[in-house]
């Protein structure tokens, strides 16, 4: 279960920080007050895809962090096994945004450090 959740420089939100009780929680506002975007936020942060068009205008990174309490969820238990990961009563994910460092540039920087055959063509190392 999500206990906290943390964004910074998300879209149009500088900085903000909800710690979660137990039970149903309803966010409600105006339109226009950031509850969609705090929903994209925790989408990202269990894994959905992201875009540099998330980070603040005039930052350089966008960050969202959560706090989950993991204590007796087997399925996450397995989860963390199988990836080699020890589990514990808590669960911190972070993930950060960059527009500095986006898909294109894994390519770049890719296509000069490995020498990578393939069918339709072939990637040198510089």
């Amino acid at each position: 279960m999500l206990q906290e959740i943390s964004i910074k420089n998300f879209a149009i939100i500088e900085e903000i920080h909800i710690s979660f009780e137990n039970g149903m929680t309803i966010l409600t506002g105006e339109t226009g007050a950031g509850k969609s975007i705090i929903i994209d936020a925790m989408g990202l942060l269990l894994g959905g895809r992201s875009s540099s068009d998330f980070v603040r205008t005039g930052k350089d990174k966008a960050e969202i962090e959560g706090l989950f309490f993991a204590e007796e969820n087997k399925e996450l238990e397995q989860r963390l096994e199988d990836l080699g990961l020890e589990s514990s009563s808590e669960l911190i994910l972070r993930r950060v945004m960059s527009i500095l460092f986006f898909i294109a540039s894994f390519s770049y920087v890719g296509d000069a450090s490995v020498d990578f055959p393939h069918q339709f063509g072939k990637h040198c190392a510089a």
